[in-house]
């Protein structure tokens, strides 16, 4: 990323393998230095940032996700399903639906949803927040709706440009910079790439 440590592994590359060993192990440690830095020696007089601050100014997961599991309270669930967790976030819904199973045939849900659609103007797609997993689904499935002549995506997370300091979704597009600041589960990596996708192949947005 920096150039400087580019250069300095170009010339230990023409140096030979061990001179390469001492580049990493030099910009390990360099990183390690300036982290522990920054969590001993906060600047003078500064206020330390708290972990919502963190979170969401500088999209830095870990200490939200650290504080979330101290309290083991509400926004956890969600939150280990933005992170990967996906045994943490569902732990409080797998096994308890109430649907049964009797009479019922397994069909591939995509195909179903598209043969259904051909004579509606709107299909709406309920989830789990604490599955990304049904975020990945929506992904599939937007890109199987587009050839039917959906030309829309709306989603209850997106802010509308109305709320101070965030940005508008229905600005956003293809080749378009991507902000996660679009909404609250926008900062699910699943359901951001469902956005981009989205984006990509011509949906316009609504909130």
């Amino acid at each position: 990323m920096f150039c400087r440590r580019g250069q300095y592994l170009s010339r230990a590359k023409r140096n030979g393998g061990g001179a390469v060993a001492e580049s990493f192990a030099f910009s390990r440690r360099l990183l390690i230095g300036s982290a522990l830095g920054l969590i001993g020696n906060p600047a003078m007089g500064q206020t330390p940032a708290s972990a919502e601050d963190l979170f969401f100014g500088e999209n830095r997961y870990l200490p939200y996700l650290l504080k979330l599991r101290e309290r083991d309270g509400p926004g956890l669930d969600q939150f280990s399903a933005f992170v990967g967790d996906s045994d943490r976030a569902l732990r409080d819904v797998v096994g308890k639906s109430s649907l049964g199973a009797d009479g019922v045939s397994i069909r591939d849900a995509i195909p179903e949803i598209v043969a259904a659609s051909r004579d509606r103007q709107v299909v709406i797609i309920n989830e789990a927040h604490v599955s990304s997993l049904h975020r990945h689904f929506l992904l599939r499935l937007l890109r199987a709706l587009k050839p039917e002549g959906f030309t829309h995506l709306a989603a209850e997370t997106f802010f509308n440009g109305a709320e101070e300091g965030y940005p508008d979704i229905a600005q956003y597009g293809s080749g378009k910079p991507f902000s996660p600041d679009y909404g609250y589960y926008t900062r699910d990596p699943v359901f951001a790439e469902a956005v981009r996708e989205a984006a990509s192949v011509g949906y316009n947005f609504i909130s």
